[in-house]
């Protein structure tokens, strides 16, 4: 059974790294005071994936349901 806690920290981190990619890709054409302005956004972003990372990281080791769903799938594999 998975942990509707990791769900809901794995799909912020998700939305995050793809907020943080779409940023990046918002600088290739652009110069000036844009370019500045982009790449502060690209360092908010990327600190809001990096705490994201951080919470379910944290989430996972404290609750131990990443370890969890690994030993369940393994027990699904064997039986």
């Amino acid at each position: 059974m998975q942990c509707p806690e990791r769900t809901r920290r794995l799909d912020h981190f998700e939305r995050t790294a793809r907020a943080y990619a779409e940023a990046i890709g918002g600088l290739r054409d652009l110069q000036g005071y844009e370019l500045i302005a982009q790449e502060r956004l690209v360092n908010h972003i990327r600190e809001a994936c990096d705490a994201a990372a951080a919470a379910l990281a944290e989430h996972q080791q404290s609750h131990g349901c990443a370890r969890a769903g690994v030993a369940q799938n393994l027990e699904n594999k064997v039986a």
